[in-house]
């Protein structure tokens, strides 16, 4: 040893010991021998410590000779309270194989001295507010390199007109001190804080006066002490304007407090601290000459400390059986037992427990082991308390916790048993890759019966994690205690793999029981889950016309787990004013471009700009006008939800209102200054709720408003305001009865008012006024404290916090007192003077009071047991005393009433009868007894009457009183005494794949007489391998045991985990805790999932439309799960079309987008009509899909369809009640073509072709393969039949419809072969080509016979000769066929076909044949003759007229269009009838159908004759009627017509009347638009022809005005 001088240092400081203070050498000089100390006892107040590599000084127990001589070892001194002024340590030095004997190495410490360096005063200047710093206030102690932070000030003495606060927040106003805590006497701060600024003095009297104030600090530094007194100096200045925000204290939680005109009501919530913000502008004049430069407007926050009071009762907060080995001792702690008091600033540690005698055991001290029957919760905190068991196996013990007011009933359940060890917790723990996680007792906990701490219980890894490692302190351990877990020392880190879960298996070890468990670890992949991460987001600049490359420092997003190409951007939206070029090409509209980040960093994605120079040229519009509602009186904001505009190119800081009338019952104004009027105000002003209307006047009123852009005017509109008044009603106003000396509960069936109108929510509030009681006052209770307040509110009524008590002497039996209030709330007249009496007298006894004055408390007895009612349940003594001081001859008696409901009353041995007396002393000797009858109750009660009997002295009013009854109430404390029933002997459940299910009492049901469904336990032995049992409450925990009572509430759920498994089970127990258990399986069936797809219809998309909206239906897409989880993926997209959702591209959609009809297909203008896409379906919340499946979008061909009835051997016209293509003519301006892709198999599509010289109908029928809409109108398209024989019932034809402009679109038209749905149904033209009469069943469709077409025929060579001769024809069949009947007959019998009449044809004689052809010619010479005599004797009639005819010469009119007709002497009226068929069938390049036909003459004078269309049917399917075909529809009764009779009108003399048939053709031409070439928009048969079309030259020599009408003519 060459030296050890020991050291002297500085109190509580640092000191190197150096080679000088202690140095060992071993050997020689030349040699290197290391020499090592090792401390044998260490120093006593400190510590030796080494400088290691890191730079931190570590505790050691040895040290080297090299590590001193290199200023490595250091000694710290660790002051205690014994201010000892040395230590010591023991060491050895070893070298080598040689040890030196012990030595001493000792420590002195210097003598402490604090001086006072700086005490100078804190001088306040420009704020209200500064700050310490060492230059204001410094302490120093004689020690070397002093840590200033050693150095404490504790707050003596506080400072009486501010608060000191110590932060390390930046403070630059007042205002930031309002989130700070101010230092309270006995806080301390260090030299360190006040060096650093962290100090703060903040004055708080509202004065800028000069004023001064102090502080008592002392300053420690280990315990040497020194006082210091601290002067401030407020010394404002000129300041100009200061802000006084002392904020509140002292209001009672749930009350009111008013100051001046302003009120704070607290909520009656458990917080101490509330504020609220403002805002502080001051008042300045503008008559003022020295204005500031700036108005300073402050802000802030207005603290308000609420006076907590203790108005909640004890919560339990730890609910689980106590666990304990049968016969044995286990320790009673807040694990097992816990209550909270939500009452914030009370103590839980406080509460104090009572319980009941226990059947099982006892409750006893760890120390004394004698019984305990009061405790607190920290007796369990301390685990001072131990429960013994004895007897039973399980108990229920009655717990009664109070805090001093409030008390709460619990039932702590013990359960004896085997001993066991169990773990619990949901053993899943999640973790981030590559991140650690720390494991608590939710994911993994012990729970046994045996008495134990959790540092008695190890946990021993069973198999290390594969993917990462577990970590007890830092440290990889095998062992680790619960312990650690509770302190969460315990930790798991992942390496980082992409692996998403791992396992771990534990042994867990209490004493000499082991149970094994696994923990789940769920790795959250940090690289290939979540978006990506946009990293640059940037403006683009562009020029006008300019190119623009977007780089990634525009545009860049980022994701770990992804290469830049693989990151794509869809473009959704387009630029409006330019064009985004991707890869050199321009992204075109209707598609959804996209290109990838690496497109980006390429340099291939460009953005042209064009120029556009916005102008204001839309005025604004109101889309909004609610409205105003609001109280009479009051103000409201008006916001855009009551008025609003919009403009699109002006933003609402432009759209401006202005007030141009009104408002008639208040007036308009800004937030900030109600009082001023405004006639105008901006859109932007009533989006940020600055503009309010204030009421005044009458209730209902307007006011109206114009709105501009400053350039652009809009609209006006009128607002209407409604004002509702509010009205203070008094419901109740009754007389209060109180007790003398007693607090009396006012209660809203004593006072309530209330308001006109339920939706008011302001309080009521009620302000006593003179005079004031003079018997008593009106209180509150807070915090175990009677507190007299001066108002209340209805609310506070309501909720029984309102009393009177009574404070005065009492005089006599019954006095009187009265409170006086008004009544107000805000915005409603005050009610005065309102009085409220009050009877104090000792007969008030009533429900409110009763239990309090006789001291009642509900005895507990056990079920079948009997219990003593003793002075403890019901003791009136107080009550008896308080009666007889007034009136010592008073007397009290009490009397039974009733029977209990479920036990009996034994009184003096017997059972009592009712009106039986008994007294209290009788209680109080144990001589009323109540005997439970063992039922299964949990309740008693019974009536018990009291009387109070004053005797009546001369003169004196008689005061006795009687007839009181109450309840007395006990609580029956049940006991298990009988078996448990398992009723469901099979309990089964069926669930539908990864669903869940709820297991109801009619899958699981248990019953017990007198255990309740909450005692009756299930306990799975064995858990399911498909799923787990859950609650509703918590559907992510599985559950070990539940109750009957869960299945009961519907609490019990089964979650499916998905698998495919059909079948699985679940192995448990069930009990009542007290009986054996019953073991039992329960079946779960497992339904599989199934995604049916049932439309075998394509998508139509009709021609004219480029889009059609998706719905459920079109997929036809089913399935046995959650339907609104299905999810659609296009896998194959549709290639001339994409599919949308709001206008967005898109790849994928749910079921609610189709039942919301979000999802459109948009279809390409190069689509040619047909197109096709493939879809994934699948449910969103399992793995169950259905693949493949594609689905055709067809082009539907834009046309109506009805009906055809083909009958054999007749012509059948297809009208526009059987094809209808008039919608696409219209929407296109095109005339619509039928191309026959498929013809009829058992007929034919033929046209007729109309020759002038043609007598018969069969050689106009020719085959086509296409024909035009046209064609339809006009009757031209037959379908004929060919006459065969065959079972077919029906025909079709497949048809391609086209029109300009849109794609071609195959149809089909189903033709009716049945012939007697044909004469049913009357939606057929048909035409029998024999020649033959048509039937009377041809007539009643509206069927024109060929009889029509000859008349037609020879009209046209005769001409139109034949009119009295037809007439005569039409009088005959009216005459001999009225009905029909015959006609009827005839026709069926001499109907043949075309085919059937040359196939029927027999030999003939030829002389025969010769004959009848002679006969026939001559006949024909005859009436060529006849003919010729009358043709020329008309021309000579003619020639006449025309030379006594002369013109007046007139200008010609410029006609430029139709040419009305007038007939005023015509009065058209329709007549019944139908059309022949056939009759507008004129040449094709004829503009109208022109008719002339045969007249009946007994119909009328004069007749006029017009197109069938004009005629409105009343068949079932006629179509509309535009005079352009023939009107498939016929009339009721229409079989008197001859069949060759064309429709008619009927006329009289006199006026014209409008045809009711004209405004069905009008409606029709509308529709036709361009196919109908002349008569277009006509209503009436004289206005046919097109004048404007009419060649000029014609027109010239045509007459200029409207020819006379004889008698006998009209106009067609």
């Amino acid at each position: 040893m060459l030296g050890n001088t020991g050291i002297n240092m500085g109190y509580g400081s640092t000191s190197l010991i150096s080679s000088q203070n202690l140095s060992f050498v071993a050997g020689s000089k030349l040699e290197d021998v290391k020499v090592r100390y090792e401390i044998i006892r260490p120093p006593l107040l400190g510590v030796l410590q080494l400088h290691s590599e890191t730079s931190d000084w570590i505790d050691v127990q040895n040290f080297t000779q090299e590590e001193i001589d290199s200023g490595k070892i250091r000694y710290q001194h660790f002051p205690d309270d014994s201010f000892s002024n040395s230590d010591s340590f023991e060491f050895q030095a070893i070298s080598r194989d040689r040890t030196s004997e012990a030595k001493i190495f000792r420590i002195k410490f210097k003598t402490v001295v604090l001086t006072v360096e700086r005490n100078n005063d804190l001088v306040i200047h420009k704020d209200s507010f500064d700050r310490f710093s060492n230059e204001t206030l410094l302490v120093l102690c004689n020690i070397e390199n002093l840590d200033f932070s050693n150095i404490v000030y504790s707050v003596m003495r506080v400072p009486s007109k501010g608060r000191l606060y110590l932060t390390k927040r930046p403070i630059s106003s007042s205002f930031d001190f309002d989130l700070e805590p101010h230092l309270e006497a006995d806080d301390t701060f260090s030299q360190m804080d006040i060096n650093r600024g962290y100090v703060y003095y903040k004055y708080n009297i509202p004065s800028i006066a000069k004023d001064t104030d102090y502080l008592d600090l002392q300053a420690s530094y280990f315990g040497y002490t020194i006082r210091v007194r601290t002067l401030i100096i407020f010394s404002p200045g000129n300041l100009g304007v200061r802000l006084i925000n002392k904020g509140l204290e002292g209001v009672i939680e749930g009350a009111q407090l008013v100051t001046g005109r302003v009120a704070y009501k607290h909520d009656d919530s458990e917080n101490n601290k509330d504020l609220f913000k403002f805002v502080a502008t001051p008042n300045v004049k503008e008559s003022i000459s020295n204005l500031p430069d700036e108005i300073e407007q402050l802000t802030g926050k207005f603290h308000i400390s609420i006076l907590m009071r203790n108005d909640n009762p004890p919560v339990r907060v730890s609910n689980k059986i106590f666990h304990v080995v049968t016969g044995q001792v286990k320790t009673l702690s807040i694990h097992d037992l816990a209550f909270h008091d939500p009452d914030i600033d009370f103590d839980d540690s406080l509460l104090v427990y009572k319980r009941h005698a226990i059947s099982n055991g006892d409750i006893l001290d760890k120390e004394t082991e004698e019984k305990v029957f009061n405790f607190t919760q920290k007796d369990l905190m301390d685990r001072k308390l131990m429960f013994h068991h004895r007897g039973e196996s399980f108990s229920k013990v009655p717990i009664l916790v109070t805090d001093g007011q409030f008390f709460s009933n619990s039932i702590l359940e013990i359960q004896a048993s085997q001993p066991f060890v169990r773990v619990v917790g949901n053993l899943v723990l999640e973790v981030d890759s590559g991140q650690t996680a720390v494991l608590d007792s939710k994911n993994i906990g012990v729970e046994s019966n045996l008495d134990f701490k959790p540092e008695d219980v190890t946990l021993r890894l069973g198999n290390n994690p594969k993917h990462g490692t577990l970590q007890v302190n830092g440290n990889i351990n095998a062992d680790f205690s619960f312990n650690d877990i509770l302190q969460r020392k315990v930790k798991y880190h992942h390496w980082g793999q992409s692996v998403l879960s791992d396992t771990i298996s534990f042994i867990v070890i209490l004493k000499t029981f082991t149970t094994n468990t696994q923990l789940t670890v769920e790795v959250t992949s940090l690289y290939t889950s979540g978006p990506p991460e946009i990293v640059h987001n940037q403006v683009l600049s562009v020029n006008a016309g300019q190119i623009q490359v977007i780089t990634d420092q525009h545009l860049e997003a980022r994701h770990k787990g992804y290469l830049p190409m693989d990151i794509n951007y869809i473009v959704t939206n387009l630029p409006q004013h330019g064009h985004l070029v991707i890869k050199g090409r321009p992204a075109k509209p209707g598609n959804a471009p996209e290109f990838s980040q690496a497109d980006i960093n390429k340099g291939e994605i460009l953005l042209v700009k064009i120029t556009v120079k916005p102008v204001d040229d839309q005025p604004p519009r109101i889309i909004v006008n609610s409205g105003l509602n609001l109280w009479s009186g009051s103000l409201a904001l008006v916001t855009g939800r009551q008025l609003e505009a919009l403009d699109p190119d002006t933003n609402s800081a432009g759209i401006q209102y202005t007030v141009t009338s009104g408002p008639s019952n208040g007036h308009l104004s800004f937030l900030s200054n109600t009082f001023r009027r405004i006639n105008s105000f901006t859109q932007l002003d009533l989006d940020s709720e600055q503009v309010v209307f204030v009421h005044k006047g009458a209730l209902s009123g307007s006011f109206t408003v114009s709105v501009s852009d400053r350039k652009n005017q809009g609209g006006s509109v009128t607002v209407n305001v409604q004002a509702r008044p509010v009205i203070i009603t008094m419901t109740n106003l009754r007389m209060l009865y109180a007790f003398p000396g007693r607090l009396q509960p006012i209660t809203n069936q004593t006072l309530l008012a209330e308001v006109s109108d339920s939706n008011f929510s302001d309080p009521i509030i009620f302000t006593l006024k003179s005079p004031r009681p003079l018997k008593g006052r009106l209180v509150t209770r807070s915090r175990q404290q009677i507190i007299e307040i001066k108002s209340f509110t209805q609310h506070e009524v309501n909720h029984g916090k309102v009393f009177y008590q009574h404070t005065d002497l009492m005089v006599n039996w019954q006095e009187a007192d009265l409170l006086v209030f008004d009544v107000s709330t805000t915005y409603a007249q005050t009610l005065r003077n309102k009085v409220l009496n009050v009877t104090i007298a000792f007969s008030n006894i009533n429900a409110d009071n009763y239990q309090n004055l006789l001291k009642i408390k509900t005895p507990i007895v056990t079920e079948g047991s009997k219990v003593f009612i003793l002075r403890e349940n019901f003791d009136s003594s107080e009550f008896v005393g308080i009666i007889q001081r007034f009136y010592p001859e008073a007397s009290i008696h009490f009397s039974f009433e009733s029977f209990a409901d479920h036990g009996w009353l034994w009184y003096k041995d017997e059972e009592f009868e009712v009106g039986q007396e008994f007294t209290q002393e009788d209680l109080n000797s144990r001589l009323l007894v109540y005997q439970h009858d063992d039922s299964d109750s949990i309740h008693d009660t019974f009536l018990f009457g009291m009387k109070i009997l004053v005797p009546r002295t001369h003169r004196k009013k008689d005061h006795s009183i009687g007839g009181l009854l109450f309840n007395f109430s006990l609580t029956i404390e049940p006991v298990n005494d009988n078996a448990y029933l398992l009723l469901t002997h099979h309990p089964k459940i069926s669930v539908l794949q990864g669903s869940e299910i709820v297991v109801t009492s009619t899958n699981l049901s248990t019953a017990d007489l007198d255990t309740g469904p909450e005692d009756i336990e299930y306990v799975i032995v064995t858990q399911p391998d498909n799923g787990m049992f859950v609650r509703v409450t918590a559907p992510n925990t599985r559950l070990h045991a539940f109750t009957q009572l869960d299945v009961n509430k519907l609490n019990l759920v089964f979650k499916h985990d998905g698998s495919s498994k059909s079948r699985g089970s679940v192995y448990f127990k069930v009990w009542d805790k007290k009986f054996p258990p019953t073991y039992a399986n329960m079946d779960i069936e497992v339904r599989p999932l199934t995604i049916d797809v049932e439309s075998d219809d394509d998508i139509p998309i009709y021609q004219g439309t480029s889009s059609i909206t998706l719905t459920p239906k079109h997929l036809g897409v089913t399935t046995n799960g959650d339907p609104s989880k299905l999810k659609y993926l296009i896998v194959k997209k549709a290639r001339y079309g994409r599919f949308t959702k709001n206008s967005t591209p898109i790849i994928s959609f749910s079921q609610q987008d189709l039942e919301q009809r979000k999802v459109q297909y948009i279809q390409n203008p190069d689509s040619q009509g047909t197109d096709i896409f493939e879809i994934i379906i699948k449910l969103s919340y399992i793995n169950v899909s259905r693949s493949g499946i594609s689905y055709f979008i067809r082009q539907k061909p834009l046309v109506k369809q009805g009906p055809l009835v083909a009958v054999d051997s007749s012509y059948v016209a297809i009208t526009r009640a059987s094809l209808d293509a008039s919608e696409l003519a219209q929407l296109t301006n095109d005339d619509p073509h039928f191309r026959i892709a498929e013809g009829p198999n058992y007929g034919k599509i033929m046209m007729r072709r109309r020759q002038r010289r043609e007598a018969g109908a069969e050689s106009s029928f020719t085959p086509v393969s296409e024909f035009t809409f046209q064609d339809i109108i006009y009757t031209r398209i037959y379908y004929v039949p060919d006459g065969k024989v065959t079972k077919a019932s029906q025909d079709k034809i497949t048809y391609a419809l086209s029109a300009r402009g849109v794609p071609a679109a195959y149809g089909e038209l189903i033709i009716d072969l049945d012939e007697d749905k044909s004469v049913a149904d009357g939606s057929t033209t048909q035409i029998d080509v024999t020649g033959s009469k048509s039937n009377n069943n041809e007539e009643k469709n509206g069927v024109n016979g060929e009889k029509n077409g000859f008349n037609e025929e020879k009209e046209k060579l005769d001409g139109g000769k034949n009119d009295e001769r037809s007439a005569e024809d039409t009088n005959i069949d009216h005459e001999n066929f009225p009905n029909g009947t015959k006609k009827d007959n005839e026709s069926s019998q001499q109907k043949p076909s075309m085919d059937s009449n040359i196939e029927g044809e027999t030999s003939r004689d030829n002389i025969t044949l010769i004959i009848i052809v002679l006969v026939l010619v001559l006949c024909l010479v005859l009436v060529a003759a006849l003919v010729v005599v009358l043709v020329l004797r008309k021309r000579r009639a003619q020639q006449r007229s025309k030379k006594n005819f002369k013109p007046t010469a007139k200008p010609r009119p410029l006609i430029s269009g139709p040419l009305q007709l007038e007939q005023p002497h015509v009065l058209i009226q329709t007549k019944t009838g139908g059309m022949v068929s056939g009759i507008a069938d004129q040449d094709r390049n004829t503009s109208a159908p022109l008719i002339s036909s045969p007249v009946d003459s007994h119909t009328a004078e004069h007749i006029a004759l017009v197109s069938s269309s004009s005629m409105s049917g009343e068949g079932k399917s006629a179509p509309r009627a535009d005079g352009l075909y023939v009107n498939t529809a016929h009339v009721k009764d229409h079989t008197q017509n001859n069949i060759a009779s064309p429709d008619v009108t009927q006329v009289t003399d006199g006026s014209r009347t409008r045809p009711e048939s004209e405004s069905a053709v009008s409606e029709d031409t509308g529709e036709q638009g361009s196919i109908v070439t002349s008569g277009r928009g006509s209503s009436a048969t004289s206005d046919l022809i097109d004048w404007s079309l009419m060649d000029p030259d014609l027109l010239q020599s045509c007459n200029l005005s409207t020819p006379a009408l004889r008698s006998n003519q009209y106009w067609l």
